[in-house]
C-alpha cells in the first residue's frame, strides 16, 4: 500500500459482472482506441494546458478521424505523458454514462482547480486486446491502490483525495470537441468544484503509477 494514500468517506458500488451501460457516441471509436504510429510526447504540465484548438480539415469525420496539430504542435492520435497531482477518480455509471474511470490530475497538491482530466475505459467496451488489459489493470490499480479494495468501484460524484498523490499518466492525446465553449478552455468539464483547464486531455489512459513528487 503506497504511505500517505487515503480518500474522504464517499460511498461506492460494489462491482457488478453485468454491465449495465452501452458504449457511448460521442468519438467513441477515437476514445477507445490508439494508433500504433502515433509519437510518443512527454509533455509538462504547463504545455498541456496551453495546446491550442485543432481546426478540423476538409472532409474531417470527427467520429472517426483524429484532429492534426497546429504549428509543430502535438496531434491527436500522439500518446502523451504528463506528471501531476491526482486529486480525484470518479466512475461514470449513470443513465447516460459510458463506464469511464474518470480521474482529474492537477499541478498543485494543494488545489486541484485548472485540472487536466484521464480517462480509462471500460474494457469490456474495446476491441483490441493489448488496449483491453491496459484499461483493465488501470482501473484495478485504481481500486486497489487508491480505495483499498479491488472489490469496489468509485463514486459516479467522484472520490476526492485527502491527501493527493503524485502520479505519471500515459494515454493517447484526445480533445473533447463536444465540450468545447467560447471563454472557457475546460469546456465547463470538472467535478466537486474542480474545473478543467483545457478540453484536452488523455482518452484512452495506457498507464497510470504513482511516481515521486517533486520536491518543494
Amino acid at each position: 500500500m503506497h504511505r500517505g494514500v487515503a480518500l474522504a468517506v464517499l460511498s461506492v458500488f460494489v462491482i457488478s459482472n453485468t454491465s449495465v451501460a452501452k458504449p457511448g457516441k460521442e468519438r467513441w471509436a477515437v476514445k477507445t482506441s490508439v494508433v500504433t504510429t502515433g509519437k510518443h510526447r512527454s509533455l509538462s504540465y504547463e504545455k498541456f494546458l496551453a495546446l491550442a484548438q485543432p481546426e478540423a480539415p476538409t472532409g474531417f469525420d470527427k467520429d472517426k478521424d483524429r484532429f492534426p496539430g497546429t504549428a509543430g504542435e502535438p496531434s491527436e492520435g500522439d500518446i502523451v505523458t504528463v506528471h501531476g497531482w491526482l486529486q480525484l477518480v470518479a466512475f461514470e455509471k449513470t443513465a447516460s454514462g459510458d463506464e469511464d474511470y474518470h480521474i482529474q490530475i492537477s499541478a498543485s497538491k494543494d488545489d486541484g482547480d485548472n485540472c487536466i482530466i484521464v480517462e480509462a475505459p471500460n474494457p469490456d467496451f474495446i476491441d483490441d486486446a493489448a488496449l483491453k488489459q491496459e484499461s483493465s489493470d488501470i482501473r484495478l490499480w485504481v481500486r486497489t491502490k487508491l480505495l483499498h479494495d479491488p472489490q469496489k468501484e468509485p463514486s459516479s460524484g467522484g472520490n476526492k483525495m485527502i491527501h493527493p498523490v503524485y502520479v505519471t499518466a500515459t494515454g493517447q492525446l484526445f480533445f473533447d470537441a463536444s465540450h468545447k465553449e467560447s471563454g472557457d478552455p475546460g469546456g465547463g468539464r470538472g467535478k466537486r468544484g474542480m474545473n478543467a483547464g483545457t478540453v484536452w486531455e488523455l482518452h484512452p489512459l495506457t498507464k497510470l503509477t504513482f511516481s515521486k513528487a517533486p520536491s518543494s
